[in-house]
């Protein structure tokens, strides 16, 4: 059976958002506890309340055994094919069947701008589930004893220390030191954790170009309960829901400002990166050829060198970060800045224009050839000019000199988890991502890797032979900030 569950939640601005989960699978169980396929956060839901399957090519509803039972259009059922329209109650949740023929469709809405309304809402729909308005009084007596029966088992747990019968699931390994101490996450009265809770203990930063409101709770991507493993949300559904119509989510809101980025459906459809210059003309003003630099045994000043990629491109010592080209550190050894013959081991200062005249002036009794020629010569035909463009310097300048390097203004695109990438493929040589490096003669190539090349190992479905990657693989929805990490055995010892 394929059914389609579309959840729209209402936050208290008012704003919307829709999220889509598709299922393909005989049966469909509704519930609260962890084993659910739809997870309803709520304590009027059982933790497997309801089922929904087809028989005969309808979508038929069923009761699971919940305490407080469904109903299907304001009566009570145990089991019932449904139609179009129908509203299927289930504690304090109405689905509706969007559409009752293969695929099946039902929708949920979860309004959180009236928690008040909400509240008498719930009360209103208990008040329908009253079993003398609709059970016979042998059916009623039958209840009461399951009731008896069912109370006995939660009066045993409820004189015990441990809590485990209360629980869906197993706690993740990162809060197993709160197994104990449900209060330091849930309120008395079990009602869905607020992200005042979360942040009690975490420090979050807002999301990156927050530019649409986002009414869900941390919860709804980290959710707890489920057994060993990272809380970090692997599914795209919460990603994809706003990414997939930006511009939509904006005007939706009320917004009049746009965005650059462009829309994402799924990873097969991903747009390739913006491009790393804010122009495209061709004019630059820096000069590097890869072609030039990754030739066989290059001259330095002292031997011969073959440059690899890691030679320039230097990850930190985290191994979070590229460090940035530094001339000491990786051009130095090729190029010298020596500026007489007459005077080896003498050198202008890299990236100073201003000391370069004030220097020659410094030496100009050791000089072969007038202050002026040699500046001449340092900037327009050995040295600076072939990495950098020149232009005469103004009339007033302080330096007193005559020609400057223009310095290069990169604009690089702000990728905030490039570095996780480069970890995770140091396995991978630097050419079979970055291709056409070897054969660069432009500074202004775009050497970034194409999503061509991604989806020759990636993909967003499981395939043989393809890393399953969702959003989150190289995408970060914030960052974590600073963690007291005291706080957890505090909260425990409470």
């Amino acid at each position: 059976m394929k059914l389609l569950l579309v959840t729209t939640i209402i936050g208290q601005n008012g704003a919307r958002s829709s999220s889509r989960s598709e299922f393909d699978k005989r049966q469909v169980v509704v519930g609260r506890g962890a084993a659910s396929d739809i997870r309803i956060e709520s304590r009027y839901i059982s933790l497997k309340h309801f089922v929904l399957y087809e028989r005969d090519s309808e979508l038929v509803v069923e009761d699971f055994g919940s305490l407080s039972g469904i109903l299907v259009n304001g009566s009570l059922v145990n089991q019932k094919s449904l139609s179009a329209g129908d509203l299927i109650t289930a504690g304090d949740s109405v689905f509706t069947v969007v559409r009752s023929a293969a695929p099946f469709e039902i929708s949920l809405t979860v309004d959180r701008s009236q928690p008040l309304d909400q509240r008498s809402q719930v009360e209103q729909n208990l008040s329908r589930l009253d079993p003398t308005k609709k059970l016979s009084m042998a059916t009623i007596l039958s209840g009461a004893t399951v009731l008896m029966i069912i109370l006995g088992f939660f009066i045993y747990p409820l004189t015990q220390k441990s809590r485990d019968s209360w629980s869906p699931g197993p706690l993740s390994s990162a809060h197993r030191v709160l197994e104990r101490n449900c209060s330091s996450c849930h309120a008395g009265d079990f009602s869905k954790i607020t992200d005042e809770k979360c942040l009690s203990c975490h420090t979050m930063s807002d999301h990156a170009q927050r530019e649409v409101e986002d009414t869900r709770l941390c919860v709804d991507c980290h959710a707890e309960h489920r057994g060993e493993g990272s809380l970090k949300l692997r599914s795209s559904e919460f990603c994809v829901t706003c990414h997939q119509s930006l511009q939509s989510q904006l005007k939706n809101q009320g917004k009049t400002k746009t965005t650059e980025l462009k829309n994402v459906k799924n990873f097969d459809l991903h747009p390739e990166l913006r491009r790393r210059y804010a122009d495209d003309d061709g004019t630059r003003d820096f000069k590097f050829s890869h072609a030039v630099h990754m030739e066989p045994n290059l001259a330095t000043r002292d031997s011969e060198k073959t440059l690899q990629c890691a030679s320039c491109h230097e990850l930190s010592a985290d191994g979070r970060s590229i460090l940035k080209i530094d001339f000491e550190r990786h051009c130095h050894d090729c190029h010298s800045l020596e500026f007489e013959e007459k005077l080896p081991g003498k050198e202008l200062s890299h990236g100073k224009n201003e000391l370069v005249y004030k220097t020659l002036l410094q030496y100009q009794n050791g000089l072969t050839e007038s202050v002026e020629r040699v500046e001449d010569g340092v900037f327009n035909r050995t040295t600076c000019i072939l990495c950098h463009e020149v232009k005469k310097s103004s009339r007033n300048s302080p330096s007193g000199g005559h020609f400057e390097v223009v310095r290069p203004q990169f604009q690089l695109g702000k990728f905030e988890d490039s570095m996780k990438i480069h970890r995770s493929h140091q396995a991978a040589s630097c050419e079979s991502c970055h291709l056409g490096a070897f054969e660069s003669e432009l500074a202004r190539d775009d050497l970034r890797p194409s999503f061509a090349a991604c989806r020759e190992c990636h993909s967003s479905e499981k395939k043989t032979g393809k890393i399953q990657s969702s959003c989150s693989f190289c995408h970060g929805y914030h960052r974590g900030l600073s963690f007291d990490s005291e706080k957890p055995r505090l909260m425990r010892a409470k």
